[in-house]
């Protein structure tokens, strides 16, 4: 009532003023989110799906409505996700996750320029079993696949740099990794206040949200500076040395959350994804006798899988690196001893290859 009752309170104000009213409730809204008010949080859902509110919302000039927006869908989705990870999850859950699947289908449908800028950022509030929502928000592509912003998003600074890591991405990514960066960096990643979990609420000594922004930070300032210098894609280069040395520093469980942060962004065709896609081939290797290696194979693979067994369609930049791999002889996919050892999961992937 209160949406539709405002068009007379603006009709003299002008339409700034009710932009201004939009954002002052998003903030509302944001202070009222389900995790603080579970009780509230269908009446509060409605409000943020509202055709009076999230249209109008997303449509603010200069795009002054996305980040609102943004921590309004990710306050949606983690809660709504949290309950999933349960091994028995309740009704009055499952409708909730629903309807949040809804909402996030219907923005991707209006507005897929804002849900492709922000799917990875949205996806990392989503656990990797909640295969059907990650898709629907890593297939989204812009109406013009030119609109692709490769800019680093101010939250993503605004994180780094209350974690006391930006300054450090800022020289390895200028002069070169060197042993005690990584070693912060990883430091960083395997320490967490937030008590996160995985599924079955298993604990997780990993701060996943942290290696997210490692990630996209890496990935958008490299692509900056290959284009501003006209610079090919080089493994000597200080970005996927950094990304590499990491890789083959952090435990594996911070791994696991690291390549699915790469894998993440392998979305519609576009500087990011040709990235991206790039170092996970360099990062699958060819070196059969290196078992350090071949642990780093099997943990991409095994993401591959996960993300091949869930719902359709998929990132198209997914699909191009699947196949890819099952198809170009250079990367002996099917002779790696966890594929032959394992008749099911070598079908699988040859189900999926034309």
């Amino acid at each position: 009532m209160l949406l539709h009752n405002t068009d007379e309170l603006f009709v003299e104000a002008g339409l700034s003023s009710r932009q201004d009213f939009l954002l002052s409730l998003a903030k509302t809204l944001s202070v009222l989110n389900p995790d603080r008010f579970p009780g509230f949080a269908y009446g509060w859902l409605t409000l943020v799906g509202h055709r009076r509110f999230a249209p109008e919302l997303l449509l603010i000039d200069n795009k002054r409505g996305w980040a609102p927006f943004n921590k309004l869908i990710t306050s949606a989705l983690r809660f709504a996700c949290e309950p999933m990870k349960g091994l028995e999850v309740p009704e009055v859950a499952k409708e909730f996750y629903r309807a949040t699947v809804k909402l996030v289908l219907i923005i991707q449908h209006d507005f897929p320029d804002y849900v492709a800028s922000s799917s990875s950022q949205l996806a990392a509030s989503v656990p990797p079993h909640c295969r059907q929502l990650r898709n629907v928000l890593l297939t989204c592509s812009p109406a013009e696949l030119s609109l692709e912003n490769t800019d680093v998003q101010e939250s993503t600074l605004t994180y780094l740099g209350e974690s006391g890591l930006l300054e450090i991405l800022e020289q390895v990514l200028q002069n070169g990794p060197s042993e005690d960066a990584i070693a912060h960096l990883a430091h960083a990643i395997s320490r967490t206040d937030v008590q996160e979990t995985a599924f079955g609420n298993v604990p997780l000594s990993t701060n996943t949200r942290l290696i997210d922004e490692i990630v996209g930070f890496i990935g958008h300032r490299a692509v900056n500076r290959y284009h501003r210098e006209s610079l090919q894609f080089s493994s000597s280069l200080p970005d996927y040395a950094t990304i590499s040395l990491l890789v083959h520093e952090v435990q594996p469980e911070a791994r696991y959350f690291l390549l699915s942060s790469i894998v993440d962004r392998l979305g519609f065709p576009g500087p990011m994804t040709e990235y991206f896609t790039i170092v996970l081939f360099e990062l699958f290797g060819r070196d059969a006798s290196d078992l350090e290696e071949a642990d780093i194979r099997q943990q991409i693979v095994r993401i591959l899988l996960e993300r091949v067994s869930g719902f359709w369609p998929q990132p198209p930049g997914f699909v191009r690196v699947v196949l890819d791999l099952i198809r170009d002889d250079k990367h002996m996919f099917f002779d790696q001893p966890f594929i032959k050892a394992d008749r099911e999961t070598a079908e699988q992937f040859l189900s999926i290859r034309p």
